[in-house]
């Protein structure tokens, strides 16, 4: 399904937890260009159903453009009111295939993220979150 759409009218998201031992290496754009990700807040613990939606209302993209959203099978991605705003936002999700994270381009990522979280070794909160700034 994915290979037919437009790519740039695809999203991917996941969440991800940090330790006070990581930080990525590399990314993937075009070339000449830096990779860029969406990073409008840090949570500690859990995300729940009114975390994301919090994050998706907080989403702005065109509404007169239809736009695809890669993410895996969270319970809370799939909740009725999540596809509700995403059908309002003119977001359509696409669910992954469960046990294949790999193919969400975010998980990509986050892995990068976390390799450089283990070369510069942030040993507090304010550290990581420097870190997780600077490189992303």
């Amino acid at each position: 399904v994915v290979p037919n759409l437009p790519p740039h009218r695809l999203l991917s998201l996941d969440e991800t937890g940090f330790s006070l031992n990581m930080a990525p290496r590399f990314g993937y754009a075009p070339i000449g260009q830096r990779v860029q990700a969406y990073k409008p807040e840090v949570v500690e613990g859990a995300v729940n159903t009114e975390i994301f939606y919090n994050f998706i209302s907080n989403v702005k993209l065109p509404t007169d453009e239809k736009y695809y959203l890669i993410m895996d099978n969270l319970r809370i991605h799939k909740n009725k009111k999540i596809r509700e705003l995403l059908k309002q936002k003119n977001i359509e999700p696409i669910y992954i295939v469960p046990y294949f994270p790999q193919l969400n381009p975010t998980e990509w990522f986050f892995n990068t993220v976390k390799q450089y979280g283990k070369k510069w070794k942030p040993r507090s909160e304010e550290e990581l979150m420097s870190v997780l700034a600077e490189k992303m």
